[in-house]
């Protein structure tokens, strides 16, 4: 109260120097002892932080309470920390309790980054003030609260796909490849990969299983496996692939290394299938019957399991085609799934030409489905069409009489009992002194059944020959 009325007198007690005559007038207006405008401020105390982000490499950040006005008493605040980064894992502070001294305005405290090899991006830090304590009512001001956010030093992880081997055996002891996905770093979330198949081997069992075709790498892990498993079957499908790639990679910030890929290649247990050739018979004859024709049987060397396609060729001495020397039903047999031959049939056909032994080679000219079947080395079967006409001429009659002095002749005709394949001569003999005839005849494809007239005549002389 004394320094209240000390300050009064001041201000109402003035000395002007200098001045000339005159009144100064001062309005001056003085709070109440007891309102809110005469009270002292209390002590109050706020958070501050040195930065927002805090580097994971070696990063520190300065954790800052201060006082709004020096107090007689120490005073205590306590802290809180909470968000997504966790303490002593991804962070340490280096006291969660800070006293200011009597007479001091501030204290701080240090944040300190803990490096790993995760991928934990932006992972943050809340300060919050939980407890003051000290003298003259310090409190917090109002709520106190600061977020700090720590930088990750890693890169985003990369996802690779690796294979224990490149092939395998289909019937082998442990007919099993195993597929490994991995991180370069870890991450904070589980992290789902999905792999696609193709190539030309069949998932699902038939020819190999996927044991799973999507794989979860867990948080903090950086890598999984699956197996992928041949399926032993009795078909030749050698050197069949399987190419594996990654599809999708969710779940965290793991992305693809690039386009992972990895061809694997089955190796089959079974020989190649083979196309071999056989005939029922080596010669058949000219002559229409059920023992004029042969079968022409493809047997393969296992059963396949799609049909396979066995095409002919044919060649020789003998013309194919009704009305020449021979037909066959089909140039192209084919064997059933499953079977192991199949056959046509090669019919002769009958002629009248005398044509001798002809000839009717068989091969095959390509093998086709199945399980990549072959022709087995070269295969060529022969089978010989035995004529059965045979060459002869027919004459109207065997004798004939004539008159010496020419004046009765006789004649009789000739043919031939089989068609020949070139031009057939005919040459006559006798003793042309005493009958005249011609010389030759001619017979040909075109008129070998066409009677040729042979005429005699008697030649007159002086000798007594009788008849």
């Amino acid at each position: 109260m004394k320094s209240l009325l000390i300050l009064l007198s001041l201000l109402f007690t003035l000395v002007l120097s200098g001045c000339k005559e005159g009144t100064i007038v001062y309005d001056i207006e003085f709070p109440r002892a007891d309102s809110p405008e005469a009270q002292p401020i209390p002590p109050v105390v706020s958070l501050q932080t040195s930065s927002s982000n805090l580097a994971e490499n070696a990063g520190t950040v300065l954790v800052n309470i201060t006082l709004n006005k020096t107090i007689s008493s120490t005073t205590t605040v306590t802290l809180s920390l909470s968000g997504s980064a966790t303490l002593n894992r991804d962070y340490r502070i280096d006291s969660t309790t800070l006293q200011i001294p009597a007479g001091s305005l501030s204290a701080s405290t240090t944040l300190r980054s803990i490096d790993d090899s995760t991928d934990d991006d932006a992972e943050t830090i809340i300060l919050d003030i939980v407890s003051v304590s000290g003298g003259e009512g310090v409190a917090e001001a109002g709520t106190q609260q600061d977020i700090v956010t720590i930088t990750d030093d890693e890169g985003t992880p990369a996802v690779t796909l690796s294979t224990s081997a490149s092939s395998f055996t289909e019937n082998a002891a442990d007919p099993a490849i195993t597929l490994t996905l991995s991180m370069t770093i870890a991450s904070t979330d589980n992290t789902t990969i999905q792999l696609s198949t193709s190539g030309t081997a069949t998932g699902g069992g038939t020819d190999y299983s996927l044991t799973n075709r999507t794989l979860v790498i867990p948080a903090g892990s950086t890598s999984m496996t699956t197996t992928i498993l041949t399926n032993d079957d009795p078909y030749y499908d050698d050197g069949e692939t399987i190419i594996v790639e990654i599809s999708s990679v969710s779940g965290s910030t793991a992305a693809e290394s690039g386009n992972q890929s990895e061809t694997i290649t089955i190796n089959d247990d079974e020989a190649q299938p083979t196309v071999s050739l056989m005939v029922g018979a080596d010669n058949i004859t000219e002559a229409t019957g059920t023992g004029d024709n042969t079968t022409v049987t493809a047997t393969l060397s296992y059963a396949n399991s799609s049909a396979v396609l066995v095409s002919l060729s044919l060649s020789g001495s003998a013309t194919q085609g009704i009305g020449n020397d021979y037909t066959i039903d089909n140039t192209t047999i084919e064997i059933p799934a499953g079977s192991l031959n199949a056959n046509t049939t090669l019919r002769s056909q009958d002629d009248l030409i005398d044509d001798d032994a002809e000839s009717i080679i068989i091969d095959i000219s390509s093998v086709s489905g199945g399980d990549s079947a072959a022709e087995n080395a070269i295969q060529q079967k022969t089978v010989t069409i035995i004529d059965n006409d045979t060459a002869s001429i027919s004459l109207s009659k065997n004798t004939a009489t004539v008159s010496e002095n020419g004046t009765i002749a006789d004649s009789f005709s000739v043919m031939l009992t089989s068609e020949p394949i070139s031009t057939v001569t005919l040459t006559l003999s006798g003793d042309t002194t005493e009958v005249q005839y011609p010389s030759s005849l001619s017979f040909g494809p075109g008129n070998w059944s066409t009677l040729q007239v042979v005429t005699l005549t008697g030649v007159d002389d002086n000798v007594s020959d009788d008849n």
